[in-house]
């Protein structure tokens, strides 16, 4: 199972999303554009850091991705974004974690949530981005 399912699965799991409704997965997504749809998250992954050797020659992976919330007001956008970080372990993260039969070293956030303006629809968007450390699927 590639990494954003992995993730998506856990965003599930907990409550956050439903996928292709409310959670939508990479940059090929088609995302809602009627204006009363539900607030909904976008994960794009992005470059990550090099993978990593361990003591036995394994190697652990490292991708990236960027969450982002959409929603006709802030308010609503923040909240689905919250929904979304607390799911992937909030302020702490996750650590030793098995997702979808894969073993995670960790998902971090990178930074609080933050405001990243109006899309193209003039909705408000919210995001936040996590470094991840994972054995391979």
């Amino acid at each position: 199972m590639p990494f954003l399912d992995e993730i998506a699965a856990r965003i599930v799991a907990q409550g956050a999303g439903v996928l292709n409704q409310t959670l939508f997965l990479s940059t090929k997504a088609v995302l809602p554009i009627n204006p009363s749809a539900p607030p909904f998250t976008a994960i794009v992954e992005y470059g990550g850091m090099t993978s990593r050797r361990t003591q036995n020659n394994s190697s652990t992976q490292r991708p990236s991705a960027q969450l982002v919330s959409r929603a006709i007001s802030y308010p609503a956008a923040r909240t689905q974004a919250q929904k979304v970080y607390d799911a992937l372990g909030g302020d702490n993260g996750l650590f030793n974690i098995v997702l979808s039969g894969v073993f995670y070293v960790s998902i971090i956030p990178v930074q609080q949530l933050y405001d990243l303006g109006l899309d193209e629809l003039q909705r408000a968007r919210v995001s936040f981005n996590i470094d991840v450390e994972k054995y391979p699927s």
